[in-house]
């Protein structure tokens, strides 16, 4: 299965140099089944947590990180990794992992 990391178009582009962590939280995933060709995963992220998508309980998020974690996300100059739970309140997580710059980059 491919997939693709977008941040999201609402906030203003990053220039990044290499070696630099960020932290992102997953804003929305799906998959897109591609005709006569594996599936491509897309999600899109955020820098902000209030903006991220909620799961109801720590389980469903873990298992959220357990499938991202599962796939290969080198996209555009960086390295998605370290997929974590993070409760914001009562009954809400979400989903942050570090964003990883290979080189010097613009997101």
């Amino acid at each position: 299965m491919r997939a693709f990391l977008h941040r999201s178009p609402m906030n203003a582009p990053l220039a990044l140099k290499g070696n630099t962590v960020i932290k992102g939280y997953v804003r929305n995933s799906r998959e897109r089944p591609i005709l006569g060709s594996p599936s491509k995963v897309v999600i899109e992220w955020e820098p902000h947590p209030e903006a991220a998508m909620v799961w109801g309980t720590k389980e469903q998020a873990e298992r959220a990180c357990r499938n991202f974690a599962s796939l290969d996300f080198s996209v555009d100059g960086c390295h998605y990794k370290n997929f974590r739970v993070e409760q914001i309140s009562v009954a809400q997580f979400v989903v942050a992992f570090d964003c990883v710059t290979l080189a010097p980059v613009q997101l």
